[in-house]
């Protein structure tokens, strides 16, 4: 379940978070991930996360050098409704 804007429809959806959106966290407190891989795209870190829960699309979060963690490491990530875009 994510957070999204005031006045989107409730309910089952198709949602588009873009990277920025995306904020890392200790693993217990959001959506528990493994980091798959890191590249650096000049001014910020991409940082490719598999989500534990099988079901759940693969995930990419922007941060910086300094704050991007570890392949193998394990996370969590959560969404702020401004930057989740509920389709359809």
């Amino acid at each position: 379940k994510l957070p999204v804007p005031a006045g989107s429809a409730q309910g089952a959806h198709d949602v588009l978070v873009r990277p920025a959106g995306v904020r890392l966290v200790a693993a217990a407190d959001g959506l528990a991930c493994t980091v798959t891989g890191r590249t650096f795209r000049g001014t910020h870190v991409a940082v490719h996360l598999r989500p534990d829960d099988a079901g759940a699309p693969r995930l990419e979060a922007a941060c910086t050098l300094r704050e991007a963690p570890d392949v193998g490491d394990s996370v969590g990530v959560v969404f702020d409704a401004g930057d989740v875009v509920v389709l359809g």
